[in-house]
């Protein structure tokens, strides 16, 4: 089999998506395209009809074609993108888009929808990867992407209560920072991180030291960075909202709270939380190597099923009209 995966070139640098690659990759030939705007991917015919199935992450940047007619295509959304959409779920249901969602709302929106062939997965990291990393409970730490900032710390947290607070800030777009005054800057031993993205080593030792994670965004596609200090030990604080609140059990293996008005969180919760999220974290790493063998059956699955279909039917007409008119609207919102 021959799966050519279509991904945003801004993936290239995060490699968030490396791991389904790999997965894949290990039982099929594979190939990836990356494109740069997510309307004008321009995916040479060649690379399609090398492909017997055809792979999107995260955004289906054809958006009024909805994939390639005439070829086996499955999509894997993330909950904090296209999720809501609910014109473009039923679109995908008239082609017969396959779908692998990684968030259990997701998967569910797109049955209610109705998409017909969606797999329900969860990822994790391998605990053994990941040991003696717990860090201090008393060091904090935030990167900001603007849903949560430093007056969240401030909520959550009196400055009896830690001994430092890291911030991590990168330049990226349309993300405004919070100023933090000098005072609170020297009460809170305020230490803030910028510049680009490190090297994976280099990050992941300096994750090490707080054993206090705020996760950054109030909605999550993945959640690769919040189930990554979950699998080192450490106390995750999250938005009530998925995917953190399909991983996390409040107070057994992290703490969910509303970030729009967080509440003050004391040592004995924080303790509760890294005392149960080791266990936690190799429970859902054996229900993640079971989904490694579900998501591979899945595209033998995919491969024995009609390709998605041709858009030319009287409802995908309208359908098409649909979406241009949603494309000029956002072009004059936001460009």
């Amino acid at each position: 089999m021959k799966v050519l995966f279509v991904d945003h070139a801004c993936h290239q640098l995060t490699k968030s998506f490396d791991f389904f690659r790999d997965l894949v990759a290990s039982a099929h030939e594979t190939d990836t395209f990356y494109y740069e705007q997510h309307y004008h991917c321009n995916l040479p015919r060649a690379k399609v009809d090398w492909a017997d199935i055809i792979v999107f992450w995260e955004f289906i940047p054809f958006r009024f074609a909805c994939g390639v007619p005439g070829k086996r295509c499955v999509f894997l959304p993330m909950y904090d993108n296209e999720w809501g959409s609910k014109g473009l779920w039923q679109r995908l249901a008239l082609l017969g888009m396959n779908v692998v969602s990684f968030c259990r709302a997701v998967g569910d929106h797109a049955r209610r929808c109705g998409v017909g062939n969606v797999l329900d997965v969860r990822f994790a990291f391998d605990p053994a990867k990941f040991r003696g990393m717990s860090g201090d409970p008393r060091k904090v730490l935030l990167w900001e992407r603007g849903d949560v900032s430093f007056s969240a710390v401030k909520a959550m947290f009196r400055p009896e209560d830690v001994d430092k607070v890291v911030i991590i800030r990168r330049d990226e777009e349309g993300v405004e920072y919070e100023p933090i005054s000098d005072e609170d800057q020297a009460v809170y031993h305020v230490e803030i991180k910028g510049g680009c993205f490190l090297p994976k080593d280099e990050y992941i030792a300096m994750l090490s030291e707080p054993g206090v994670y705020i996760a950054s965004r109030r909605s999550e596609g993945i959640g690769m960075a919040f189930l990554e200090q979950m699998v080192m030990g450490k106390c995750v604080i999250a938005h009530n909202a998925p995917t953190m609140s399909e991983y996390i059990e409040s107070g057994k293996n992290g703490i969910l709270v509303d970030m729009r008005h967080p509440r003050r969180i004391g040592a004995e919760e924080v303790a509760a939380a890294r005392e149960g999220v080791a266990a936690s974290a190799v429970q859902l790493f054996c229900v993640w190597q079971q989904d490694e063998k579900r998501i591979l059956a899945f595209f033998d699955e995919v491969l024995r099923r009609p390709p998605l279909q041709s858009p030319w039917s009287v409802q995908s007409i309208l359908w098409y009209a649909f979406y241009w008119l949603e494309g000029f609207v956002m072009k004059l919102k936001h460009f």
